[in-house]
């Protein structure tokens, strides 16, 4: 989860707060200013859009990847893949997090295109072949139909995005000619979580790896003080995953976005799941490198088949 997903509270000055009946000049002040603050950021999220994908364009190219769009059920997503040599190798599939879904507690967003795009970092450190699958209405895509805040605020986990990822990235798959080849799925925060409901829903996964990710969404939302996801799975409340399923769920020590204990009833109720802390990790950018140093060891026994 990033920036976004952490609501700003604005309060009021102390003397309106005590019902004075009147208006100081500190009182029109202090309004002047946070009306300008509101301002500025609206003006620099408003701005800031084209810039988004523009950074995940020059971060794709210097990589060498190659973006794409591809249509899901009733989104689009964009995309950027890393081909392979030509061997059958497994299918690294990378899912971003929520990225900017809310300007504040009571304005989302309109355009939740993340600001660090910690998994395509992850990406490009990784084995290939390898697809980055972007959200419904992620990277440019916010002004295309059915595209609503709703899609990436309280619905982010629904049904309908789930299924769409999983259209978009069979659609893809075929279109490269990877029809056959296992899938891993990796997902970094909230696109872990997307990565699991994904997970359940298609036979061809053989590893999934969520990073920092809660897997408990009414547990989190309610450490944070965030109002329920209304129209969200909530994977500790689905049926087991496939005892197939390779499950490798890391947390952060130091993450004050998702608890390292988040999720207890889903572990209860996917007891072969393998968890860990890594220690001195928060929230941000770190990941990356544990991302590195994970794949140098060759994730072990968490996707020692999948080939």
């Amino acid at each position: 989860m990033n920036r976004g997903e952490m609501p700003v509270r604005f309060t009021v000055s102390e003397s309106a707060a005590k019902g004075r009946g009147h208006i100081t000049t500190n009182d029109v002040c202090l309004t002047r200013a946070r009306c300008l603050l509101l301002c500025v950021v609206a003006a620099w999220l408003a701005c800031g859009c084209g810039g988004l994908r523009v950074r995940a364009d020059e971060v794709a190219a210097a990589a060498a990847f190659a973006r794409t769009t591809v249509r899901g059920t009733q989104f689009l997503h964009v995309a950027y893949s890393a081909e392979d040599a030509g061997s059958r190798a497994p299918i690294w599939v990378y899912i971003e997090g929520d990225g900017v879904p809310w300007i504040n507690e009571t304005v989302p967003s309109g355009d939740p295109t993340p600001r660090n795009l910690i998994a395509l970092d992850m990406m490009a450190k990784g084995t290939r072949p390898a697809v980055y699958l972007g959200r419904p209405c992620y990277f440019g895509t916010a002004d295309r139909a059915p595209c609503e805040p709703v899609w990436w605020t309280h619905r982010r986990f629904s049904p309908e995005v789930a299924v769409s990822m999983v259209a978009a990235l069979r659609r893809f798959v075929v279109e490269r000619g990877w029809t056959g080849r296992p899938i891993n799925l990796v997902g970094f925060s909230g696109g872990g979580t997307l990565a699991t409901l994904m997970a359940a829903r298609m036979d061809s996964v053989c590893a999934l790896i969520t990073l920092a990710s809660p897997l408990d969404i009414d547990e989190w939302t309610a450490s944070r003080g965030y109002s329920p996801l209304a129209g969200s799975e909530n994977p500790a409340q689905l049926p087991p995953l496939p005892g197939g399923l390779r499950q490798l769920h890391l947390r952060g020590e130091r993450d004050q976005v998702v608890s390292p204990d988040n999720g207890n009833e889903f572990r209860r109720r996917n007891p072969a799941a393998q968890f860990r802390v890594i220690a001195k990790v928060d929230h941000g950018a770190a990941w990356v490198a544990v991302w590195e140093n994970l794949l140098k060891e060759k994730l072990d026994s968490a996707v020692a088949d999948c080939s």
